[in-house]
């Protein structure tokens, strides 16, 4: 009898499963992935263009997210190319536009009011534009509400009318000026420059204007300004600037936020600052955690520096202090060692580092060395004490004495430009490494080096050691 073959219906084994075609599409999420192509270089985004279609369109999206600009070419050729594809409008978050060194004419603002039109989702727009230019025509028709607005239009009623539309803005900065006197001669005239306006094209805005307003910046604004933003809004982080005859004046307006401030950066024209600022900050804002000072138009000396410490004890919350200014007695700088002749390690002191006066841009750098110094965490202990330039301990002690007024303070910049920050361990130690020891503190990175801090430490002392980034 023949015999009937039987099937053999065991799975084969797992090492022997035939291999799966490769995917084109990561297995990471989409979402994960969107994170990660955002660190990216324009360039780097520019290439993933030419992969599959899955990872272009994840690419396409985030080179589109956010457009940043400054030359009139490059502009005008994005404008053209969001309007030539009906699929990147959408795709647009961001558009900071600097045509500020450039003449644009009317052709060139029509072409970027169809952009605006097209751009249904933007929630940031930045308009750095020549002095004089406020087309804010540009704006009819555009149904997108911002978060972020930064503009250098002139602060009068038309911009004020454009913000009263926008009640979604949490973040506000104003760098236009408000009259061409204030241009020429910011510091010569008494009268406050929106005085200096009709009343019909004065900066006033609606008590229901903004209510979500919680960060306000502003550049060349006066009093009447500051007042007409932050009166009756939540506004809790500022930065302003103090001119002569106004700087008071400011400081009230600010008190007319409905939340109290946590971080206020102050850029102080004003001679007579160094007499009554810190004061007059101690008794009005006791809430704050972060502070910067820079008087441009004013010196001090180790005698303010000491006095200003007792008035520390009015912050209760502060943990972040700047202040800069010119010094009023220079440093003199030891000579370098003969470089034939080579020295042992401490012969010689290194040079100090010259002061130097900061400009408006620089509070970013400043708060930059800040969250860095208070980021770090690690310490450890050295074998033998680090030496301290001659003025360097000066400032070491400023620090500790501020420090006793204000126990909450952790990092502390003064006019140096040296980053003084607390150990988070009891015991001696440096931002880096002597005699054996190991390095402890926050390493100096590479923008460090750019602004011109040293790195070093105070030395052994009783109290909770303050290094120096």
């Amino acid at each position: 009898m023949r015999q009937t073959p039987t099937t053999n219906w065991t799975s084969p084994e797992p090492n022997k499963l035939p291999p799966k075609p490769p995917t084109l599409r990561p297995k990471l999420p989409v979402e994960i992935l969107d994170v990660v192509f955002s660190f990216l270089s324009i360039e780097s985004l520019r290439s993933l263009l030419l992969t599959n279609s899955f990872i272009s369109a994840l690419s396409l999206r985030r080179l589109y997210h956010t457009v940043v600009l400054n030359r009139p070419h490059s502009i005008i050729n994005f404008f053209k190319t969001v309007l030539a594809n009906e699929a990147l409008p959408p795709l647009v978050r961001g558009i900071d536009i600097n045509m500020s060194k450039s003449t644009p004419i009317s052709n060139f603002y029509f072409l970027f009011h169809n952009v605006l039109q097209q751009t249904k989702g933007l929630v940031s727009l930045s308009l750095d534009l020549p002095k004089g230019h406020a087309p804010f025509w540009m704006f009819e028709g555009c149904t997108f509400k911002l978060r972020q607005f930064s503009t250098s239009m002139y602060c009068r009623r038309p911009l004020a009318n454009y913000l009263e539309t926008q009640d979604s803005i949490v973040d506000l900065t104003l760098r236009g000026y408000q009259t061409d006197t204030m241009f020429f001669l910011p510091f010569i005239d008494p009268v406050p420059p929106s005085m200096l306006l009709p009343p019909a094209m004065r900066f006033t805005l609606s008590p229901e204007a903004l209510p979500r307003l919680k960060y306000f910046n502003a550049v060349h604004a006066d009093a009447y300004v500051i007042q007409a933003v932050v009166q009756g809004r939540p506004v809790e982080c500022v930065s302003i600037p103090l001119f002569p005859d106004m700087s008071i004046a400011s400081l009230d307006a600010l008190c007319m936020s409905t939340m109290p401030l946590r971080r206020l950066s102050v850029i102080s024209f004003d001679p007579s600052a160094p007499d009554f600022l810190f004061e007059a900050l101690a008794k009005r804002f006791d809430q704050l955690e972060a502070l910067h000072l820079v008087m441009l138009m004013a010196e001090y000396n180790q005698e303010l520096l000491e006095q200003s410490g007792e008035l520390l004890s009015h912050f209760k919350r502060l943990k972040y202090i700047t202040f800069m200014a010119a010094s009023s007695t220079p440093p003199v700088h030891p000579f370098p060692p003969p470089t034939n002749h080579p020295l042992s390690i401490g012969a010689i002191l290194n040079p100090v580092s010259s002061s130097t006066t900061p400009d408006v841009d620089s509070m970013n750098d400043i708060q930059d060395s800040q969250d860095m110094a208070a980021s770090t965490s690690q310490t450890s202990s050295l074998s033998s004490p680090v030496s301290v330039e001659p003025g360097d301990a000066d400032e070491a002690d400023i620090a500790k004495q501020w420090h006793r007024a204000c126990p909450t303070l952790k990092t502390i910049i003064l006019p140096k430009g040296k980053v003084w920050f607390q150990n988070a361990q009891d015991g001696p130690s440096s931002a880096g490494s002597n005699g054996g020891g190991s390095p402890s503190g926050p390493m100096p990175s590479d923008e460090d080096h750019d602004s011109g801090m040293d790195t070093m430490d105070m030395g052994p002392v009783e109290e909770p050691e303050w290094s120096v980034l």
